[in-house]
C-alpha cells in the first residue's frame, strides 16, 4: 500500500514527436524550450522528461598506440572532457521574443 497525495499526481502530460527530428535532437528541444520554461511556471512543483535520448559516442581505444604516445586511458577521457563543454550564450531578444 502506498499512500498519495491527490495534489502531486501529474496534471498535465505532453508528447513530442517528429518526422524531421532524430530522438536525440527531439530530447535536447524537449529539455530546453519545453522544461526549462515549465520549471518557471509558478505552482509548478516538478517537470520530468521521460523517453528522453542522450547525445553519445562510443570510443574504442587501441592500447598499444597509446602506449607509444605515453598516453593513459585517463588522459583520453580528461581530453574527452575537457573538449565536451556546453557554455552558457547569452540570449536573443527581439520585439515579441526573448
Amino acid at each position: 500500500m502506498v499512500k498519495a497525495d491527490s495534489d502531486s499526481q501529474p496534471v498535465l502530460r505532453i508528447a513530442l514527436t517528429s518526422d524531421r527530428l532524430p530522438t536525440e535532437d527531439l530530447t535536447d528541444l524537449a529539455e530546453r524550450a519545453v522544461v526549462d520554461r515549465l520549471t518557471t511556471v509558478s505552482g509548478v512543483g516538478e517537470v520530468t522528461l521521460n523517453g528522453a535520448r542522450r547525445y553519445a559516442i562510443r570510443v574504442w581505444l587501441d592500447n598499444e598506440a597509446l602506449a607509444a604516445r605515453g598516453l593513459t586511458t585517463t588522459d583520453v577521457e580528461a581530453a574527452l572532457r575537457q573538449a565536451n563543454v556546453e557554455l552558457p550564450s547569452g540570449s536573443l531578444e527581439s520585439s515579441n521574443r526573448q
